[in-house]
């Protein structure tokens, strides 16, 4: 190899190969001739048996008894050629047993595809779907369900969001049986708090439903005596040493015989306050059911950071059946947080592109309505020290108010002179213009021209292209921004201002980016431009430098797999 050659060299794994053993690549570079070792190097390899992308797809995610489980399982090479092989596929119960398995299933194609039936009554949990190829295995979890039809069901229906600010929370219930007819009974509410940690389980609770089902439905019976009353299902008293022992009440086979479910540690609520009422025939619901906010401060020391549940059981008058609604809400923090994403520091290649993006939320990290994003305006001011010591001002990046919708109402010019109003020139001193909507100061008349072709231009190439262009921001709160950094730079200054109609303060944030190091500032820069790849597509990647290319070496990875790579020569690269 000449000096400043890079070359791929292929070796050979070899075979039996195990997990345990511990491997090695060292590395030893002589003269041409021979002679002494110029340079040496070793370093520890790790032995993995994946060789396979597989991909576990099934035709639900959550299954009830006697549905079917369709798995379907595509498995590609390192090369992303199909597999060709043999594979076993398994479908393991909750317990772990091995309900049903394919042994050395053939593939042609790289795709495996199986249908299971599930019982009638199967086991309540996750099943796991396993494929193994050569030691390779790769799991897949299902959710598997039994589900009844009740009688009737209940909703509970709160805000997603409260402000803290708030004095109320308000919590609507409602029952219906399956025919949408209304179900009427004893109502119970119960309010619960706790800190919001982040798990909300919705989704792998079945089982404390389950119980606590049963638990609520056997202390609402109506024939529950006295004698059974209590947590462990033992008479309080020994009914064959009493003189009268129907005092005591009567046998009642369907009192409860075990105590209330408990809950994991992320479940435990602290119990606010409770109401009950009586929703009987030729009665009308009440309305909603409120809770103080000064009674959550008392019970939980504050209202930051607060998770609301609201529990409804409705213990229908007729059958005495007992069902149960719940709901949860947040109170949030109405202070705006605005920020500029990325890990900090922030660093920069000078003479290259620089790609950033910017957020505005509440506080507690909840996005802001649409409506308030779409009369908001976010502006970027962004300045470059450069290592002279002098600092340059670029172009700031500006994100204005909506007005395109009422652009179009102002694009037919004879229509507006018809009716007396000024358009063009004239219109741009009508700075208290004000349509049915107190935020605009401007006339958008004054964009327009006599020349229609110029209107039409302006609205759908300019104006509909700025506007696309800030569509993630006005729906989501996060505004990308891309722009060049120039020569001999070494820090960035971005300073962010957001303000709306409804917030009276103006939110900033600052950050500031550094230069990265190159050896005699050279840089590479590479980046893609395409956003949302499809299988069968082309992905385009971009390579920029500030300096003569003769050749670069690239490599593209998946799953910590080299997928392809290769070798482009820059002859006909310029910076």
């Amino acid at each position: 190899m000449h000096p400043m050659e890079t070359r791929a060299i292929l070796l050979q794994v070899p075979p039996g190969n195990n997990v345990d053993s511990e491997y090695r690549l060292r590395v030893e570079g002589a003269g041409i001739n021979g002679g002494a070792i110029i340079f040496e190097n070793e370093t520890i390899l790790e032995f993995s048996r994946q060789f396979l992308s597989i991909s576990i797809s099934t035709n639900r995610a959550v299954y009830d008894g006697g549905q079917d489980i369709r798995v379907r399982a595509v498995m590609l090479d390192t090369a992303l050629q199909p597999y060709t092989d043999i594979a076993d596929l398994f479908i393991i119960d909750p317990d772990g047993y091995v309900i049903r398995k394919w042994n050395s299933k053939q593939l042609n194609v790289g795709v495996l595809k199986e249908v299971f039936w599930l019982p009638e009554f199967p086991k309540v949990g996750f099943w796991k779907i396993r494929v193994q190829t050569q030691g390779q295995v790769e799991e897949k979890l299902v959710k598997v369900e039994k589900y009844y039809r009740p009688k009737f069901e209940v909703f509970v229906r709160m805000p997603t969001f409260i402000f803290d600010t708030e004095s109320v929370i308000k919590a609507e219930v409602s029952s219906a049986y399956l025919m949408e007819k209304t179900a009427k009974g004893t109502l119970h509410l119960r309010w619960y708090a706790k800190k919001v940690d982040g798990t909300t389980p919705l989704y792998n609770d079945t089982v404390l439903f389950r119980n606590e089902y049963s638990y609520y439905h056997n202390i609402s019976n109506v024939y529950n005596s006295q004698l059974y009353n209590n947590k462990d299902g033992i008479p309080n008293r020994n009914i064959s040493l009493t003189s009268n022992p129907s005092r005591y009440g009567y046998l009642d086979p369907y009192v409860n015989t075990t105590s209330q479910p408990i809950r994991p540690l992320f479940q435990n609520w602290t119990y606010i306050t409770s109401e009950r009422r009586l929703f009987y025939p030729l009665t009308s619901n009440t309305g909603p059911f409120y809770l103080q906010m000064n009674q959550i401060e008392q019970m939980m020391g504050t209202v930051q950071g607060i998770q609301i549940r609201a529990e409804a059981f409705l213990t229908e008058y007729f059958y005495n059946n007992t069902q149960k609604g719940w709901c949860e809400t947040r109170i949030i923090n109405q202070t705006l947080s605005l920020r500029f994403v990325g890990n900090t520091p922030l660093v920069f290649k000078p003479g290259m592109p620089f790609e950033g993006a910017v957020t505005v939320r509440y506080h507690d990290q909840v996005a802001l309505p649409e409506e308030i994003l779409k009369d908001s305006e976010l502006t970027i001011i962004i300045r470059a020290k450069k290592k002279e010591g002098g600092v340059e001002e670029l172009p700031q990046i500006r994100v204005p108010r909506v007005l395109s919708d009422q652009f179009n109402i102002f694009q037919d010019i004879d229509r507006l002179k018809h009716y007396g109003q000024s358009t063009g020139s004239d219109a741009q001193s009508d700075v208290d213009f004000n349509p049915n909507d107190p935020g605009y100061n401007i006339n958008p008349a004054s964009f327009f021209s006599d020349d229609a072709e110029k209107n039409t231009e302006f609205l759908f190439h300019e104006l509909y292209a700025k506007e696309k262009s800030y569509e993630e921001y006005r729906k989501t709160g996060v505004h990308r921004f891309t722009f060049d950094v120039p020569e001999k730079t070494e820090e960035l200054y971005l300073t962010a201002y957001y303000t709306d109609t409804k917030t009276t303060t103006k939110t900033q944030a600052e950050t500031t980016a550094y230069a990265s190091y190159g050896p005699q500032d050279r840089h590479v820069f590479v980046r893609s431009s395409s956003k949302a790849i499809n299988v069968g597509e082309y992905a385009i990647f971009h390579v920029k430098s500030n300096f003569p290319l003769k050749h670069f070496d690239w490599i593209i990875m998946s799953k910590n797999i080299i997928l392809n790579s290769g070798r482009e020569y820059g002859s006909e690269i310029h910076p």
